[in-house]
């Protein structure tokens, strides 16, 4: 059986700012190394100077920063579910 990828752009109001924030205390460049990137790029994400960041490293971001990470994904979810057309 053959798979595709179903793509959905969405934009969120100061993702870069949430992610900050959630890293809270946590040192930048171990968590930029735990996530396989660089710390420069961490940065870049949290400034949005990127304007966009796979799910896969969303996720991973999230989930690295516990329960601040999650209220990011259930914004997230929130935000996919309206722009399909299921109000959350």
């Amino acid at each position: 059986m053959q798979k595709m990828k179903v793509q959905i752009e969405i934009e969120i109001e100061n993702l870069g700012e949430m992610l900050r924030k959630a890293r809270g205390e946590k040192e930048p460049t171990p968590v930029a190394y735990k996530l396989g990137m660089t710390t420069s790029n961490l940065y870049r994400i949290e400034s949005e100077g990127n304007k966009s960041i796979p799910f896969e490293r969303l996720k991973g971001m999230a989930l690295m920063y516990g329960a601040d990470g999650q209220k990011i994904l259930d914004e997230v979810k929130n935000v996919v579910l309206k722009k399909l057309g299921f109000e959350s």
